[in-house]
């Protein structure tokens, strides 16, 4: 869009000399040519002075409104004027308007609707100058739609006329002049060839709306018109950019800017169709949790407090029928066993042979599945993707591989995943939490504030968890009955009549599958542990709701192998109802091992009796380890046994060293024998070195330690303080010794190796090498 130019001086009013440049026309002679009464004109005059196209010009007396040529086609033509307003792109000159304008640099679009116009207006022209019968106001209604047919343009009559009023007479050599001036240039350039909008201001103005801050069309466009001014960009009216919207922001490329992927994906990305026949009748169950959207009173802390129920659900996929349930107050694995429980105690429903279910806590547990969740992750990260089975050691099988069922895990984070439950889910908030009277609702349908503050004011008026339960059983009846529905994959192929998912799955369920013993379901409908290590209490573990462990079996023979085990572990079942007992399984095997007791707690109120039979279950406890154990030997016995070991050493080592050549001696000497690497051989005095009892001493070897021989004596008897044979030993040889410790500066006190058997003794070999030189000289001389 061409820029407006500045008035060359004061431009006159009404009746006044033309405006500089004849770029500008008065309010007055504009509104006849656009339709419009001057007072409408005027009002809008600021609105187009923000975009560039109307401009005060002062006059005598005060300041007059006038509009550029270029807001609109028809203000191009000035009626009694034989002005040329229009530019000369190429450079022509002449009297005519569209003299050097060349057709060719018009864009096509603009340029075949010009001339579909100017056929409608051609055609309008001659059937009223040449047909006689043709009346205006009466056939002119039929002429456009006949014109609109064959044109493929849509128009009415006021818009026929008014083409008709801004095209010129039409002749062979002004058809450019009237082509140019049936052009739809609004918001374009003079000449019609429309620049569109300047990309820098489209690109503004897209950074502003294509954002997760939802900013209106107004507020954007506004922003961007103000930047335009202060550039000096191209920037149209509000109803142009929202007709180039149209063109150039698709809706997918709107949603995915503006709501985020997660939007995208479910309005704009094509889902993967899954074939309905996949799966047949009581194959496969669908699995999940949903709050549901009203509130009921329970009891806590002595008073009623208000909550949200939550709704476990399990769904045959290709019928729809919920097939299990149970209402409870927080979701878990719990809750999931319990409506797996109480859909195979139905005789009518058949065991699945797999599920799908999401990455859940209490789903992608061990309880649920045989595997932690950080268990799962480790597996997917190794290409493990199939359930624990009962081989699996030191792992506490979950509910679904001890039934034999399949696990499947759906795609994270997409709603897609698991549909058909989730629409489930929208069908009981819509036909069953809305008729509740404690309805309160969740995002966009919660209730007003008001309400919802009276609901939670007053609790004891709220349903309690056993009346909703009663009621949404009356409600799965009609559920799995209803025929009403919009789901063509169950129609009955013979009959063409629309089954409820109920009659579907009775009637199209191939064999029902038999897990086990319906009297196992009560063992399933309780909790299972993690394997636990037993210890001298038992088994403990801290159960739902509880702040500290509770330990159980600390009398039952049936834990003593398990008792400080580092391979073996135990499983707890347990009823959350009832912790006065719980069964202990075998972690590897799932054994039943047995049914284990709460320990009981004594202290100053235990009564008497309780202590008494508590002391007679520990006695019998210990007694019945010690029948246990081998009966103890004898003194004589056990010694024949040591001798007969010995000799049976002896006479292997003497095979040995005959095979080798080697003569056994009967009197050879023991010796200690020390390596550099012991690191003492050279700081330690030989003497110092303990001799072996009974050892011998040989006078052939002189450069080695003698060994002490004393018969009927040995080292072992002097290191012993309360061994009888040292008080014997001192007591005979102390009469000949003067007591005391020698001093070695003493030169009164004669020497050790001049003293023959006179010498002191104090009696203690331990660290004294007197005693050790004292030892050799009676070894020497053969003292017994």
């Amino acid at each position: 869009m061409r820029t407006p130019p500045s008035p060359a001086g004061r431009g006159p009013g009404r009746g006044a000399a033309a405006i500089p440049d004849n770029d500008w026309i008065s309010v007055s002679d504009a509104a006849p040519l656009l339709g419009v009464s001057a007072a409408h004109l005027r009002r809008s005059m600021p609105r187009l002075a923000a975009l560039g196209m109307a401009r005060q010009f002062p006059v005598s007396g005060g300041k007059s409104w006038h509009l550029h040529r270029d807001h609109d086609p028809r203000l191009r033509r000035r009626a009694g004027g034989g002005d040329d307003p229009l530019p000369r792109p190429n450079g022509g000159e002449g009297p005519g308007e569209g003299a050097g304008i060349d057709l060719a640099a018009i864009d096509p679009p603009c340029r075949e609707l010009a001339l579909k116009r100017l056929a409608a207006v051609a055609e309008y022209r001659r059937r009223r100058d040449t047909d006689p019968d043709f009346t205006a106001r009466r056939d002119t209604a039929a002429l456009c739609a006949q014109l609109s047919d064959r044109l493929g343009i849509e128009f009415k009559e006021r818009t026929l006329r008014l083409w008709h009023t801004a095209c010129p007479d039409i002749t062979k050599a002004n058809r450019t002049e009237c082509v140019l001036a049936l052009l739809d240039g609004r918001g374009s350039a003079p000449g019609g060839r429309r620049p569109g909008i300047t990309p820098a201001a489209w690109a503004c103005f897209e950074r502003l709306y294509l954002t997760p801050q939802r900013r209106s069309v107004k507020a954007c466009y506004e922003m961007t018109a103000a930047q335009a001014k202060r550039e000096g960009w191209s920037w149209p009216s509000l109803t142009q950019v929202r007709r180039a919207m149209k063109d150039r922001i698709t809706p997918e490329r709107d949603c995915r800017a503006r709501e985020g992927d997660t939007a995208w994906r479910r309005k704009c990305q094509p889902a993967m169709a899954q074939d309905p026949d996949s799966h047949a009748a009581g194959e496969r169950w669908d699995g999940d949790h949903a709050t549901l959207d009203f509130y009921i009173r329970v009891r806590r802390g002595g008073q009623w407090v208000a909550t949200r129920p939550t709704l476990t659900a399990w769904m045959d996929w290709r019928s729809r029928r919920l097939v299990g349930w149970h209402i409870g107050l927080t979701p878990s694995s719990q809750t999931i066993r319990l409506a797996l429980v109480r859909a195979l105690r139905d005789p009518a429903i058949s065991a699945p042979k797999l599920v799908k279910i999401d990455h859940g806590k209490d789903y992608e547990s061990a309880a649920t599945t045989g595997r932690t969740k950080k268990q799962w992750q480790r597996a997917r990260r190794e290409g493990d993707l199939s359930a624990p089975g009962a081989a699996d050691p030191g792992e506490a099988m979950g509910l679904l591989p001890l039934l034999g069922i399949e696990v499947r895990f759906g795609t994270p984070y997409n709603p897609n995943a698991k549909a058909r439950i989730e629409r489930l889910f929208g069908l009981i908030h819509e036909r069953f939490d809305r008729e509740q009277r404690s309805y309160c609702g969740q995002g966009p349908t919660a209730v007003a504030p008001e309400i919802k503050a009276a609901l939670l004011k007053d609790p004891a008026a709220l349903p309690t968890l056993d009346e909703v339960r009663e009621r949404f059983e009356a409600f799965v009846s009609w559920c799995n009955g209803r025929g009403e529905h919009g789901i063509d994959d169950l129609i009955d192929g013979s009959t063409g009549e629309r089954l409820s998912p109920a009659a579907y799955y009775d009637a199209h369920l191939p064999v029902r599958r038999e897990l086990l013993d319906p009297s196992m379901l009560e063992l399933l409908a309780q909790r299972f542990t993690r394997p636990l290590k037993a210890g001298k209490r038992g088994v403990g573990f801290t159960p739902p709701g509880a702040t500290r462990k509770v330990y159980f079996g600390e009398h039952r023979p049936e834990l003593r192998p398990y008792i400080n085990c580092k391979t073996s572990r135990l499983v707890a079942s347990f009823d959350e109802s009832d912790l006065s007992a719980v069964r202990l399984w075998d972690a590897a095997t799932m054994r039943h091992v047995c049914t284990a007791p709460m320990n009981e707690f004594y202290g100053a109120k235990a009564s008497a009796g309780a202590i008494a039979e508590a002391q007679r279950r520990r006695k019998r406890a210990e007694r019945a380890v010690r029948e246990s154990m081998p009966q103890r030997l004898l003194e004589s016995e056990a010694d024949a046994i040591a001798r007969a070991q010995r000799d049976d050493d002896v006479d292997a080592t003497r095979a040995r060293l005959a095979e080798a050549g080697i003569e056994p001696s009967s009197d050879a000497p023991v010796r200690i024998v020390r390596t550099p690497l012991d690191g003492q051989s050279e700081s330690i005095e030989r003497h110092e070195l303990r001799q072996a009892a009974g050892g011998e001493f040989d006078p052939s070897r002189e450069d080695e330690d003698p060994d002490i021989r004393l018969p009927g004596l040995s080292l072992t008897d002097f290191d012993d303080d309360d061994d009888e044979d040292d008080i014997d030993f001192t007591e005979e040889f102390a009469p000949e010794f003067d007591g005391p410790d020698d001093d070695e500066d003493d030169d009164a006190d004669p020497d050790w190796s001049d003293v023959d058997h006179r010498t002191p003794w104090d009696g203690d070999f331990d660290d004294d090498e007197d005693d050790i030189d004292l030892i050799a000289e009676l070894g020497k001389g053969g003292v017994a």
